[in-house]
C-alpha cells in the first residue's frame, strides 16, 4: 500500500506574430507504507517551449525539457544484467523543430539531444534523434500520423559485450535504434463523447559490436474514453514483443531471448465541483519471457481527488 500526491502547473503566452510561449511543470510522490526496500519514488517534469508561425505554411519551435526519476523500473530490456532496480537520474533535453502543410496534412521534422546521468546502477549516456511525421485528416472527425525516428545512443564507460554477454574491453557501448509508427484517432458519437485511439509500430535495435543488444521489437495499443455529465470513463491495452537475434535465455541454453508486455489501465472519474475532481485508477502489468526472473505481473489501484485551479 502507498499513499501519493500530485501537482503541475501550465503558463502560456501569445505575442503579436504568431509565436506562442507554453511553460509547464509537474511532480509526483508516492510513499510506500510497508517496503523496507524502498521508501518512496518520486518523479518531475518541467519544460519550456516556443512555437512560431511564420506563415500559414510554415511553423518552427524550439524546446528545453528535463526530467527527474527516482522510482523502481524494470530495465532488463535494454541492460545486460539488470532486471528491475531503483533508477534515480536526471535527463536534460533540447528540442527543434520545423513543420510545413504538405498536402492535406502536415509535415514535421524534430531533432532533439539528450543527456542522461544517473546517481549509480546505469550508465550516463547522450542520445541523438531525429524524427519525421507527418499528420493529416481523413474526414471530419479522424486524424491519421505516420511517424519515423531514428536514434543513436553513446555511453559513457558501459562496454560493448561479446554474443555471450561478457563486457569487452577498451570499447565504449554504441546503440542505433528506427522506429516506425502509425496511429488514428476518432471522435464519435452525436456530441463526440467517445474517442478512440489505435497506435501500431515497429523497432529494430543494433548496437555497435557482437549484436547482443540487437532486438526487434512489435507495438500494438487501443484506447477508449468516454464523456457525458460529469463523468469520464477511458481505458487501454498496449502490448510491446520483444525478440533477441544474439541474446539466448539462458547461458547453457540455444533459445534465443524473447519477452512479451502487456499493460492495461483503466480510470474513470467525477467532475464534483466546477474544477474538483475524484478519480480511481486501476493498472495491469504483465510480462511473459523465456528467461528467468523477467516474468511478473503487477496491479495497481488509487484513488484521490485533482483541483485544477
Amino acid at each position: 500500500p502507498f499513499v501519493g500526491g500530485s501537482a503541475e502547473g501550465i503558463f502560456t503566452k501569445v505575442w503579436p506574430g504568431g509565436s506562442l510561449f507554453e511553460a509547464f511543470g509537474s511532480f509526483e510522490d508516492r510513499e510506500f507504507l510497508d517496503l523496507e526496500d524502498v521508501d518512496r519514488e518520486q518523479s518531475g517534469l518541467a519544460l519550456v517551449q516556443g512555437t512560431h508561425a511564420w506563415s500559414s505554411e510554415w511553423r518552427t519551435g524550439e524546446g528545453l525539457e528535463y526530467v527527474y526519476l527516482n522510482q523502481v523500473i524494470d530495465v532488463s530490456a535494454t541492460e545486460a544484467e539488470l532486471t528491475r532496480a531503483l533508477i534515480e537520474g536526471h535527463l536534460l533535453t533540447g528540442r527543434l523543430w520545423a513543420g510545413r502543410k504538405v498536402g492535406p496534412g502536415d509535415l514535421q521534422l524534430t531533432v532533439q539531444g539528450t543527456r542522461q546521468w544517473y546517481v549509480e546502477t546505469l550508465d550516463d549516456s547522450w542520445e541523438l534523434a531525429p524524427k519525421l511525421s507527418y499528420e493529416a485528416r481523413a474526414g471530419d472527425r479522424i486524424r491519421l500520423t505516420f511517424d519515423y525516428g531514428f536514434t543513436y545512443d553513446w555511453h559513457d564507460e558501459d562496454p560493448l559485450r561479446a554474443a555471450d554477454g561478457t563486457p569487452l574491453p577498451g570499447t565504449d557501448r554504441e546503440t542505433q535504434r528506427q522506429d516506425l509508427g502509425f496511429s488514428a484517432r476518432t471522435h464519435f458519437g452525436k456530441a463526440r463523447q467517445w474517442r478512440l485511439t489505435f497506435r501500431a509500430g515497429g523497432r529494430v535495435n543494433r548496437d555497435a559490436g557482437s549484436g547482443y543488444y540487437d532486438y526487434q521489437r512489435a507495438l500494438g495499443a487501443l484506447r477508449l474514453r468516454y464523456r457525458h455529465a460529469g463523468w469520464e470513463f477511458e481505458g487501454g491495452i498496449k502490448c510491446l514483443h520483444y525478440q533477441y537475434e544474439v541474446q539466448t535465455a539462458a547461458a547453457d541454453a540455444d533459445d534465443l531471448r524473447r519477452r512479451t508486455e502487456v499493460l492495461g489501465e483503466f480510470r474513470a472519474q467525477r467532475t464534483l465541483w466546477k474544477t474538483l475532481v475524484a478519480f480511481v485508477d486501476y493498472s495491469y502489468e504483465q510480462t511473459l519471457a523465456n528467461r528467468a526472473g523477467d516474468d511478473y505481473d503487477v496491479n495497481t489501484i488509487s484513488g484521490g481527488v485533482e483541483w485544477t485551479f
